[in-house]
């Protein structure tokens, strides 16, 4: 169990690493594509302007806006270090003039750049390296083609690096993580292992005096005869006997020691000789069972595990149930089935998963009552997730309980 909490937080820990470093890595290089678009179109702005000239910048260039330090000016050296050719065109879509005199690429290159926005609504865009745009005056169309392979190739090397981080990052987040949670967790799984082998070895230390104690009972009552004494001295060495072996179980369970012993059985016939098997104690509490049991279904498990699943959840409703009835259900849904008791409880409505917890109890002066240990359906709960089901329990608005287990490890119906 403490290996699937290590899995588990190392998993989640590189999960949220992996999901930081991907939203700075995305993020930035978000920043750097938008920076370089609002630069060239504030530059290209500048050109269709001025009929594709660069006004007088000054010493410290062309004021662009402004921000809470003061104006904000356009770099005085771009008129020397932008590349770019223009072109202007009459309505009918015909190449007036075309100057590339700012940047060395052949006539009828620029041309075929021009046709493919051609047409275009939108008046800024990107053309391959190209940051393009346009205005129309009079009877003119005026183009801008401003080439920004430089920082379009820039932004590339930098996605590169920063995907080479992320990688990277998250391999060493990884190991580092796994390293710290051995160190962190070792204490834990030292004392966790030491309470779990206390439990098994309390468990079967247990056994031997609870058979002194049921034998030394059933020869005070050959001597002396059955009394109400004797009686309950032999219900509680049986308690005492079914929460030891359930504790024992629940240990090996959760350690992950016990023996799976994984077959193909008929799920339908092990159901319903668990029922069968629980009949006569549900009759003498004045109870019933209502079997919805669909035929054939062929299952692949812990055959003993599952009837010991069973007979825990009759044995919980016969105890608890309000109703006279008791209904159990195991059906085929697609490939997983769905086993569940159906009884009367007094019961708010709502979810009570919390009933799978080991000790848990609603109503804890039910205890004498009942007898159980409140062990039960922490078993089931096990079991269930030895097969990778899962269990929940929901009271609806009538005061029904339905608890129910959902198997995923269904093998066929003939």
């Amino acid at each position: 169990m403490i290996d699937k909490y290590k899995r588990k937080l190392v998993l989640i820990s590189v999960t949220v690493m992996f999901i930081v470093l991907s939203s700075i890595v995305v993020g930035t290089n978000i920043a750097n594509a938008i920076t370089v678009r609002q630069n060239a179109d504030i530059v290209v702005d500048i050109l269709l302007q001025n009929n594709g000239e660069f006004p007088d910048f000054g010493k410290q260039g062309i004021v662009i806006g402004e921000n809470e330090y003061g104006d904000i000016y356009l770099n005085p050296e771009i008129p020397f270090s932008a590349r770019y050719f223009t072109i202007s065109v009459d309505n009918n879509g015909n190449i007036i003039n075309l100057n590339c005199d700012k940047v060395t690429i052949d006539e009828s290159l620029a041309k075929e750049k021009y046709q493919a926005v051609k047409g275009k609504n939108d008046t800024h865009g990107f053309i391959e390296n190209y940051r393009y745009g346009f205005t129309t005056k009079e009877d003119l169309t005026f183009y801008v083609f401003l080439d920004k392979t430089e920082e379009v190739q820039n932004n590339k090397l930098f996605l590169f690096y920063s995907i080479m981080f992320l990688i990277f990052g998250t391999v060493l987040v990884l190991i580092l993580i796994v390293i710290f949670t051995d160190v962190i967790l070792t204490p834990v799984e030292a004392s966790y292992l030491k309470q779990k082998q206390f439990i098994t070895d309390a468990g079967h230390e247990l056994k031997t005096p609870l058979a002194v104690i049921s034998a030394n009972t059933e020869l005070i009552e050959m001597e002396m005869g059955e009394n109400e004494y004797t009686s309950e001295i032999k219900e509680q060495v049986s308690n005492l006997n079914e929460l030891t072996k359930n504790l024992i179980l629940l240990s090996k369970l959760d350690e992950g020691t016990y023996n799976k012993n994984f077959t193909q059985f008929n799920l339908s016939e092990c159901v319903f000789d668990s029922a069968k098997k629980m009949t006569a104690l549900c009759q003498t509490k004045g109870k019933k069972f209502n079997l919805q049991i669909d035929e054939n279904v062929h299952f692949i498990g812990s055959e003993e595990n599952i009837k010991r699943m069973i007979l825990l959840l009759l044995d919980n409703a016969i105890k608890y149930s309000k109703s006279e009835e008791i209904t159990l259900k195991m059906t085929k849904e697609s490939k997983k089935v769905v086993i569940s008791t159906i009884n009367k409880c007094d019961f708010k409505q709502g979810n009570y998963n919390q009933l799978f917890e080991r000790f848990y109890r609603h109503d804890k002066s039910r205890n004498k009552q009942t007898g159980g240990s409140g062990i039960g359906l922490s078993v089931v709960n096990s079991i269930a997730n030895m097969h990778d089901g899962s269990v929940s329990a929901i009271c609806d608005e009538n005061g029904f309980l339905t608890i129910k287990i959902i198997l995923n490890s269904i093998k066929n119906t003939n």
